[in-house]
């Protein structure tokens, strides 16, 4: 795990995944993939994976964490997570009914396109990746004391938004893959609540193990 948050640390600072692995590595193990090799990688990271969602807490303005699942299917290179928590949707609304609202128990459908772009040749089983969100937007319905409510998410694949402390950084929606662990970025860019919407600017990093 140390080793792919590492990984993981380099890429968000703008450093590319093999400057990274280690001080033997060159530009000469950084492997343009080839569609068999992009096909093997997503067979390798195929699976279900538990762990925890990271964002900033609105409240205490510090890292906080909530449980998540998803699934890697290879045929059509898709991740899809079935109960994305919608409390982490209500970080960055202002206090409202859509803030209550979403802060509800509760979980909607997100799904996103891998497309593998690396490899390296030093570290067996490591692999970059672009994390799409389909059609960069979740839609879904609430229903919340006998009325329903439609939501909106929209996703963008790079961002830069608050990290802790109040300082900011620039995001993408890529991830890194190595010993069945996975680690990926969310980039929410707003939040529609029944046609009225929030410029949240979110980034979330999801971390799990298969």
């Amino acid at each position: 795990m140390k080793k792919l948050y590492y990984l993981m640390l380099c890429m968000a600072i703008g450093l590319s995944a093999t400057s990274c692995l280690s001080d033997k590595d060159n530009d000469n193990n950084y492997k343009v993939l080839t569609k068999a090799d992009k096909e093997a990688q997503l067979r390798d990271m195929a699976g279900i994976y538990n762990g925890h969602i990271l964002f900033i807490n609105d409240t205490t303005s510090k890292t906080d964490s909530l449980n998540i699942s998803w699934q890697v299917t290879p045929h059509d290179s898709t991740l899809t997570v079935r109960n994305f928590p919608l409390k982490i949707l209500a970080q960055g609304l202002p206090k409202s009914a859509s803030r209550d609202l979403l802060m509800q128990e509760g979980g909607a459908t997100f799904s996103a396109t891998l497309h593998p772009y690396a490899v390296n040749s030093n570290t067996e089983g490591f692999y970059a990746f672009w994390v799409i969100p389909r059609d960069y937007k979740m839609e879904f319905t609430l229903d919340h004391e006998d009325v329903s409510h439609e939501v909106e998410v929209e996703f963008t694949d790079g961002m830069t938004a608050y990290t802790t402390g109040y300082m900011t950084e620039q995001f993408y929606a890529y991830g890194l893959y190595l010993n069945h662990e996975m680690e990926w970025y969310v980039l929410v860019k707003s939040v529609t609540v029944d046609k009225t919407k929030y410029m949240t600017g979110r980034a979330m990093l999801v971390n799990g193990k298969k």
